[in-house]
């Protein structure tokens, strides 16, 4: 099973190839792929238009068929966080309030938790198994759990659902 170390270190290295820094500045920037597979359209009220409210795609990129996460903050016209997947597939795809959960199939299945807070998306978590992906809601909190596989027991991560996040600080919701 790959470590969430790992998994980071290589997402950071691929990005370091493909010229993005950790620092948000770009030698030569991941473009964004043009066809959208799904959107996750995250905290939507009658006054705020979609292309503006926070939101979250699986893009497909060109011949290759290869993945693409965009995860968009409130009120930007590009994304705020961009990733290369690597990936052909996605078997689930769950949002709860500030909450996004990306689950794909693989050698290794792939979890990626996205949390917003204050308005930004960030990867709150990375992890891989062969063993089961399990997602569950109940009173504002989004649990995911891996395995058990093998010797390995079941292991969950926990987090606050606040839709709230969705915003900037300061920042009052449109009613």
């Amino acid at each position: 099973m790959l470590s969430l170390n790992t998994i980071t270190s290589l997402l950071v290295g691929v990005n370091a190839l493909l010229g993005q820094t950790d620092g948000g500045q770009s030698q030569r920037p991941i473009e964004l792929c043009p066809e959208i597979a799904t959107r996750m359209v995250l905290g939507v009220r009658r006054s705020t238009s979609i292309d503006l409210a926070p939101r979250v795609e699986i893009r497909r990129c060109g011949s290759s068929g290869g993945l693409q996460l965009a995860a968009w903050d409130a009120g930007k016209h590009r994304p705020d966080l961009l990733l290369d997947l690597y990936l052909t597939n996605v078997s689930r795809f769950v949002a709860a309030g500030n909450i996004v959960v990306l689950v794909a199939p693989g050698g290794y299945d792939l979890v990626m938790v996205l949390q917003y807070l204050k308005g930004h998306a960030t990867v709150a978590f990375t992890d891989s198994t062969h063993g089961e992906i399990s997602i569950s809601t109940a009173e504002n909190r989004l649990t995911t759990t891996i395995g058990p596989w093998a010797d390995n027991p079941a292991k969950s991560r926990t987090f606050a659902v606040k839709e709230d996040e969705l915003l900037p600080a300061n920042t009052v919701p449109p009613k």
